[in-house]
């Protein structure tokens, strides 16, 4: 079996590894592939969440019995969100820290990204998702994309005009 999730430390790292597979091996997007593919797919990274949600954000220790269930269950509805929509046409999708921010072609796609539980910021004309935990209460200052960007850094993964094939941003 392939091991789709080599040099993924982090729960980071691998939800970002997890959302380029998945627009490169979805059975929507690539039939060819069949659904063998993206179950092994889903389930290395269920394995991993769980061995990846026990060790602190420090890499040494271990964390507590609730707070690796917090990660475990923040990957997973992540992986929820993202099997929601990585079928979609024309989307952009990118994360920024806990946030997935998505734009492009969203108009025609907009009853399906609210299903699918995103957001719309009308100020940075994006939809977003975001688990409970990471809202930000506190600032209402109204942050640019350039300014999420550079504090909590930016994966983006875009279509290349041919389809679904992943081409990474830079």
């Amino acid at each position: 079996m392939k091991n789709w999730f080599t040099g993924c430390t982090t729960l980071q790292a691998l939800k970002e590894r997890y959302k380029t597979l998945a627009k490169a091996y979805h059975p929507d997007l690539n039939p060819e592939a069949g659904d063998e593919a993206m179950q092994q797919i889903n389930a290395q990274y269920d394995e991993l969440v769980e061995k990846l949600s026990r060790v602190s954000a420090d890499g040494r220790t271990e964390t507590t019995e609730q707070e690796a269930r917090n990660a475990a269950d923040l990957a997973k509805a992540y992986r929820e969100v993202i099997a929601k929509i990585i079928h979609l046409s024309g989307l952009n999708i990118e994360l920024c820290g806990a946030w997935l921010w998505v734009s492009g072609e969203t108009y025609a796609n907009r009853e399906s990204l609210k299903a699918a539980g995103l957001r719309y910021a009308s100020k940075k004309q994006m939809w977003y998702w975001r688990p409970e935990e990471a809202a930000c209460h506190r600032s209402r200052r109204g942050a640019t994309m350039a300014d999420i960007r550079t504090k909590y850094g930016s994966d983006r993964i875009k279509t290349d005009g041919r389809g679904f094939r992943p081409a990474l941003a830079q």
